[in-house]
Parts: structure tokens; sequence; C-alpha cells
């Protein structure tokens, strides 16, 4: 897919979608218009369900995927995310609101900004996860509050439920009215409930003030074990992280010879030479 105007694939009121070893590569409305708004690769919304995204390459897009409007059940699982033009701002996963619930992230390389959520067009439903993603240089997961203020009034609560395990990141933040790069951030997202981060890596030490977790978060979240630093605890040993939240085995395109899962706090902590997602391998392959 090349030269899409808004978005290369849109899923509306669909289910039991496969898309996979596919390329995705520009957004015209992003390049020609020089905008920073929509240009997703993939939108998933209007109660679309069970799709399966994965095993494939995004590269020069703002966005690979935005989740909204109720889209559940979804899988998005070992792709590879490049961009090596810093003209072209890049998130990574989005949950965009109007209730997007129950969709999973698994296994993800990605160099953009974010994994996130925000309340644009309202909340986020619970049970979105992220498991076993490695976002590279800066980028970090977390919520974003940009309430559109057109379209209000909508719930103070911007996520509910949200899963974040295992990832490797730069840092884990909120943004509830606040800027990432200049500070006065909260430690956790005062907006989101029911929290779960756990054996996340993290590598941001500048502080709490810059939402890096640093602590427990209000009464009403749940926040387990969150790692500061490039090294698990001892402790971790007895913490029985499955390969996967939805395969029992690796997927049919893992080529042999390659570890599986190749992602996660538990075998991959920035130090030594990372392994590449099939994904990244025939990317970097194509003439």
């Amino acid at each position: 897919f090349y030269n899409g105007y808004k978005s290369h694939v849109r899923f509306a009121n669909s289910a039991n979608n496969t898309i996979e070893h596919c390329l995705f590569e520009r957004m015209l409305y992003h390049v020609n218009n020089s905008s920073t708004s929509n240009a997703y690769a993939m939108v998933f919304f209007e109660s679309t369900i069970d799709n399966l995204i994965t095993n494939n390459a995004f590269e020069y897009l703002r966005m690979p995927a935005s989740f909204q409007r109720g889209c559940n059940g979804n899988v998005y699982s070992y792709n590879y995310h490049h961009n090596e033009l810093a003209s072209y701002w890049s998130g990574g996963i989005f949950f965009h609101g109007k209730y997007p619930h129950s969709n999973l992230f698994e296994g993800n390389d990605a160099n953009g900004k974010i994994g996130a959520g925000d309340n644009y067009w309202g909340r986020q439903g619970p049970r979105n996860t992220l498991f076993r993603n490695r976002l590279r240089q800066t980028a970090r997961i977390g919520t974003e509050h940009v309430k559109n203020l057109a379209n209000e009034p909508y719930p103070d609560l911007i996520m509910d439920q949200l899963n974040m395990i295992g990832n490797i990141v730069y840092a884990i933040y909120s943004t509830p009215g606040c800027n990432y790069e200049s500070g006065n951030c909260y430690d956790f997202d005062r907006e989101t409930t029911n929290m779960w981060a756990e054996r996340n890596i993290t590598r941001d030490d500048r502080g709490a003030n810059y939402g890096f977790i640093e602590k427990t978060p209000e009464p009403t979240s749940v926040f387990v074990g969150n790692v500061d630093g490039d090294k698990a605890p001892a402790g971790w040993s007895t913490f029985n992280m499955p390969a996967s939240l939805y395969l029992t085995e690796k997927p049919a395109f893992w080529p042999d010879g390659k570890p599986w899962p190749c992602i996660g706090s538990d075998v991959d902590d920035f130090t030594g030479t990372l392994t590449k997602l099939p994904a990244q391998d025939w990317y970097e392959a194509l003439p």
C-alpha cells in the first residue's frame, strides 16, 4: 500500500479479517498538507471485531493504527514500524475514543513516539492491553488529555483498565493537561482507573514530574511491580509471563532459529543486540 490519502485500510462493522505480510508506506494527507492530524494507515471503528493484523511493515507514516468507536477483540501483533525522516512526526498505536475495548497489541517493534490513548472523542473502554512491545529511542506509552472542546461534554475518565505488561519503552507517562517534554506531569494519570502496569522496563530517569512512574498512583488504580532502570530484579524469576496472550506456539511465519518471543522485558533490555522481528527481516530485504 503506497500513498494513501488519509488511510490505507479502514475497517467498519467488519469481522474475521487477516492482514499479514503487507507493506504500508506514506500517507498523502500527511505529506502534502504537513498535517499532524489524521493520516492513520489503519483505522478500526464502528464495532469492528476479531481481526488480526500481523507480520506487517509500516514506514514513513504518522500513525500506523488507530482504534476507536467501539472496536473490540482485535489483535495487532508482530508488526514493524520504521521511520527515518524527522519530518514524519510519528505516533505508534492509538486508542482514540468512543469506547474501543479489549484490543491486544503484542510483540510489535516501533520507533514512533507513543503508544497511547486519548479522550478526543471520549473515553476508552476496558481491557485494552499492550504486551511485550518494544518502543525504540524516546518512545513511550501512556495517556493523552486532548479533549475535543467542540464536542463536550465527555466523561473526564480517559481510559479504564488499561494493561501494560512486559513492554520495553523509554517512559510510561500521562499528560492530563501537561506537556511531556517540559514536565509538570502527574506521577500517573489520575483520569485512568484500574491500571495494571507490570514488568515493564523504562529508561527515563527524569522523575515523576516528567510522567515517569515512581510510586503507586491514586487509590482507584491498580499498579503492581513496575521496574525503573535497565535490569530486572531477581524476583522476576518467579513471574511466569507467557510468550503470548493469544498464541499457544510461535506463529507459522516465524523462522526456525529465531527466538520466540524476541521482544519483552524478560528477553530484551536494550543492552545487547536486539532480535529483529520477521517483519523487519523481510522489510530490510526488499529491493
